[in-house]
C-alpha cells in the first residue's frame, strides 16, 4: 500500500510461488515448529492482483516463471504488473 502511493504508473512484485491457489491468499511463515528467520510471509499471485486493483492499478497481468535458486535449482516465480 505504502508503495503504491509513492509511484505514479506501474507497479511490479516477483516472488517465490509456494501457494497453489486461484484466491488471493497471504499467511504467516514461521511457526513455533519451522523457527524461520528469514521469511515472514507467503503470498499467491492473486494476492497481488487484488490488491494491485484496489490501489488504483487496475490493468493487472501475471507471469509464471522460474528462476535458479542458490541451492542450484529451478524454482517457480511469478511476476505480477499493475499499471494505471
Amino acid at each position: 500500500m505504502q508503495c503504491a502511493s509513492l509511484v505514479d504508473q506501474t507497479l511490479i512484485v516477483t516472488e517465490w510461488k509456494v501457494i497453489e491457489s486461484d484466491l488471493p491468499v497471504a499467511y504467516l511463515v514461521p511457526t513455533s515448529e519451522n523457527r524461520f528467520v528469514d521469511t515472514w510471509w507467503a503470498f499467491s499471485p492473486q494476492f497481488f492482483e487484488q490488491l494491485f486493483r484496489i490501489v488504483g492499478k487496475p490493468r493487472v497481468r501475471s507471469m509464471p516463471h522460474e528462476q535458479l535458486h542458490a541451492s542450484g535449482e529451478l524454482r517457480p516465480q511469478y511476476t505480477v504488473v499493475g499499471e494505471r
